[in-house]
């Protein structure tokens, strides 16, 4: 059996804390396989990305770092997709047009392309072209529920993303403290390309906090409860955070975490 984490970012994101060094040492102490990097992509550019390409390669003597990319695309550069198993930085102009045009590149590289926390631009997702789309996340434990996906996400995938592979991630920015998603195979890796094939192949689940989410929705067995209180939970929070803003309050970054059960 094998232990992987997608959705990671290093200090080469604008965002990331630790080094690419520290990610490989952590994910050893904690029995990790690999590690699949996704770093933003606002600052990159070829000569970055070859940088990026060889700190991966210098640290994966005891683990296997794959290199991805999170690239942004809209007006606020609000929707993201993750896209690794392609040795190069591709182009974009980062709209939301050039989505299509961009998910057929990836995929005739046979790189493979995931939606991001997509609960918050499901209306814009609908005028979209995502055939090419390889996977989505269905749970984003950093921006969804610690208990439960957002049941947002649920209803956008469940009416038009069927088919396509589901993951859960932590968006991983720092090393973490307290529990994080996992992939989990009975495959085993040798390189990055055998980590790539066996996530194109689906020979995978996912695993947070003891819950299995398989990769394929339709075998996907989540507590409808827990999914309604989710929506009632984000629900209160907006409610809350309208009130906040009208009335001036100012409420410790501390609280609003402890609302958002984070």
């Amino acid at each position: 059996m094998v232990k992987g984490i997608l959705h990671v970012h290093s200090d080469f994101s604008y965002d990331g804390i630790n080094s690419i060094e520290e990610i490989a040492n952590w994910a050893k102490s904690e029995k990790i396989d690999f590690v699949i990097l996704t770093e933003h992509d606002n600052d990159f550019n070829d000569e970055k990305f070859d940088s990026y390409l060889e700190e991966c390669r210098k640290n994966s003597n005891n683990i296997i770092i794959v290199p991805g990319i999170e690239y942004s695309f809209g007006k606020k550069r609000h929707i993201h997709i993750n896209v690794f198993g392609i040795d190069q930085f591709l182009n974009t102009n980062n709209t939301i047009e050039d989505i299509p045009r961009f998910l057929k590149t990836v995929k005739s590289l046979n790189g493979i392309a995931v939606l991001n926390h997509p609960k918050s631009i499901v209306k814009e997702l609908g005028f979209i072209d995502l055939s090419s789309l390889f996977g989505v996340e269905l749970w984003n434990t950093k921006s969804d529920f610690l208990y439960s996906p957002d049941p947002r996400t649920y209803k956008l995938v469940k009416e038009k993303l069927m088919n396509k592979a589901v993951f859960v991630t932590s968006d991983i920015h720092t090393i973490p403290k307290n529990e994080y998603a996992k992939i989990i195979s009975m495959e085993t890796v040798a390189d990055i390309n055998s980590v790539v094939t066996l996530i194109r192949n689906r020979s995978f689940y996912c695993v947070f906090n003891n819950a299995i989410i398989e990769n394929t929705f339709k075998d996907i067995q989540l507590n409808k409860v827990l999914l309604f209180l989710a929506g009632s939970h984000h629900k209160t929070y907006r409610f809350l955070r309208s009130i906040k803003r009208v009335l001036g309050l100012n409420v410790s970054p501390k609280i609003v975490k402890m609302i958002k059960l984070k």
